[in-house]
């Protein structure tokens, strides 16, 4: 997943970068090719744009360079594991939409 949102100095936003070894990536896009109720997912520009990421690696870098900013921050996240992924990114707009409430004078309720 790649999510940046470019906003106002005076808004808050965040992005999310995920980005998997490419070690792993090959043992999902292999596992994902030879079972038959997921095959569908993966297509030929998949494959194509996999051998590109070498490539693509120094664009990335870059685009993290020019982009981030102390108002929207780029937050890397490991992608080894996917149920790992999906909480951390749970928790990184958790708690930047309370931090944003909190410079807003607004107090996050508490957990329950």
């Amino acid at each position: 997943m790649v999510s940046k949102v470019t906003r106002s100095p005076g808004a808050d936003s965040s992005g999310i970068y995920r980005r998997p070894r490419l070690v792993l990536q090959l043992k999902r896009f292999e596992d994902r090719a030879g079972d038959p109720l997921k095959s569908w997912k993966l297509t030929a520009e998949d494959w194509e744009n996999r051998e590109k990421r070498p490539a693509y690696e120094p664009a990335v870098e870059e685009m993290f360079a020019e982009t981030d900013q102390p108002y929207a921050r780029w937050r890397l996240v490991s992608a080894e594991s996917k149920r790992y992924v999906r909480v951390r990114v749970i928790r990184i707009v958790s708690e930047e939409i309370e931090a944003g409430m909190r410079r807003w004078g607004q107090e996050p309720p508490a957990p329950q």
